[in-house]
């Protein structure tokens, strides 16, 4: 398991967006071309009025796909623990600011959520769970703030996505999202929440740039501290392997769970 350190997520690999946008990114190599987020807009109950959190807003891509679907009298709070990700999801929604329905924008810690017991109808986490030192006391801190009748939708990976890449370059798998994946969510969910429903959605990444392979790999947890010949060795492999099969393939399967109290 790799340790969570949220002051290397603050102040290294999410202090910009750089490292977010290199990894979301890689994702336009999918071969499913339903578009994601609204699929993932579609599972989840809205209404006006409605009091929407989201914990980890990234970059703020998910509403930016769907805010047009939002009933204008919700009101929406984009939090996030990297101040850095907050500047960079005010820029991607920099034309609905002054729109309705409204959108808040926090610096906030999902393990210590400071607003009112009971005051949200939607809570939002999307591919972030991992990232807590305790994703037991980030969801009891959701569990919280949610309004009795209110839903959660929470998106997570397999522990096996990516996993062919790092066999490929026999090295251990260093996503960070393999402490928290879809596959624990399964059996840690049920001890927080009644009611639980379960979406797949699954993708095939083929991947025929291997400039692209290996500025992924740059981006996650501890790679950065790999040496030159390190990504040289990487670089020479993935030529090699692309040059013989054409592309990388790569199978995606990410689990969303919209849960009730």
């Amino acid at each position: 398991m790799i340790r969570v350190n949220k002051k290397y997520l603050v102040d290294k690999q999410y202090r910009t967006a750089d490292n977010f946008k290199i990894r979301s990114n890689l994702h336009r190599y999918g071969i499913n071309k339903t578009p994601f987020w609204p699929w993932v807009r579609d599972k989840y109950p809205i209404f006006p009025g409605n009091k929407i959190l989201e914990v980890g807003c990234g970059l703020g891509t998910f509403w930016k796909e769907v805010y047009q679907t939002i009933p204008k009298t919700c009101e929406i709070t984009l939090s996030d623990i990297s101040p850095g990700m907050i500047t960079a999801s005010q820029e991607t929604l920099k034309e609905y600011l002054l729109s309705k329905p409204i959108l808040n924008f926090e610096v906030t810690d999902i393990e210590n959520l400071s607003y009112p017991a009971a005051h949200f109808d939607l809570i939002i986490a999307h591919f972030m769970l991992y990232h807590a030192d305790s994703p037991e006391k980030a969801l009891l801190e959701i569990k919280k703030v949610l309004k009795e009748n209110g839903h959660v939708g929470i998106m997570l990976p397999s522990k096996n996505n990516m996993q062919k890449l790092f066999d490929l370059l026999t090295i251990e798998n260093p996503i960070q999202a393999q402490n928290f994946s879809s596959e624990i969510a399964l059996s840690v969910l049920p001890n927080y929440f009644s009611t639980i429903q379960t979406y797949s959605n699954e993708n095939m990444l083929q991947i025929d740039s291997t400039e692209a392979i290996v500025n992924y790999i740059k981006t996650l947890s501890t790679m950065d501290q790999k040496s030159k010949a390190f990504y040289k060795y990487c670089k020479t492999l993935l030529e090699k392997y692309i040059q013989q099969e054409g592309f990388l393939l790569l199978p995606i399967q990410q689990l969303l769970f919209v849960v009730s109290c």
